[in-house]
């Protein structure tokens, strides 16, 4: 409790944030170092434990720029993630996370980078995804744009187990296709949308991934 109260402070209105570092750092138990694929320039891994080693990777310079200003990673490297396996060497981490990444790519791209992230952790990978297709752009960033879609089988057909995150699906109704709220006042929305989220994801979608925002996916490696 004392943990959740405190990221929830921090993330404050946001606060959905918290349960969903709670959710993701829960599978990190017996690991030290992280690589964060698609790490962007805000990762929630910002806001982990002080006690993990982690490198962030990503494409887009400005994002890795912002990012070691924020002294959110120990270190970086700039580079496509659909050549991972060109850029980290094999079971070179505990842990290969992707949050909220696995979205941008195109399909086969997806399935390339889930073997090479296979391939690099030691341990667990662990990746966050919406749940289907859910339209977004960016156009200030390309690389923001969703391409694809991933459902529960996705994943569970490659091994992993899977979550619900975020809640039920029909709080995105209050979102636009670029992930803001539709109305004003945005701190009353924003309380509003954590409220229905989180009342749902403790009582149904944590353990009914299927109806859920977003779908969190674990998968021990050898």
């Amino acid at each position: 409790m004392k943990k959740f109260l405190r990221l929830f402070k921090k993330t404050f209105p946001r606060f959905v944030l918290a349960t969903f570092i709670l959710e993701v750092e829960k599978h990190l138990e017996g690991c030290k170092t992280i690589l964060d694929v698609g790490c962007g320039d805000n990762s929630p891994i910002g806001l982990f434990e002080k006690k993990y080693t982690t490198v962030g990777i990503d494409g887009h310079k400005p994002a890795i720029e912002h990012s070691k200003k924020r002294k959110i990673h120990n270190n970086y490297t700039l580079g496509d993630i659909r050549k991972l396996d060109s850029l980290v060497k094999k079971k070179s981490f505990d842990a290969v996370m992707a949050l909220d990444v696995i979205e941008h790519l195109k399909k086969d791209d997806g399935h390339k980078l889930l073997d090479n992230m296979e391939k690099a952790a030691r341990k667990k990978v662990i990746l966050v995804t919406p749940n289907g297709f859910i339209p977004q752009y960016d156009k200030k960033n390309k690389l923001q744009a969703h391409l694809s879609g991933w459902t529960v089988e996705d994943f569970t057909n490659r091994g992993y187990r899977v979550e619900g995150i975020y809640g039920t699906k029909f709080c995105n109704i209050l979102r636009t296709n670029e992930a803001e709220l539709k109305w004003k006042p945005r701190l009353f929305w924003a309380l509003v949308w954590g409220i229905l989220a989180e009342t749902t994801h403790y009582l149904y979608t944590r353990k009914n991934p299927k109806y859920s925002i977003g779908l969190l996916a674990v998968k021990k490696v050898k």
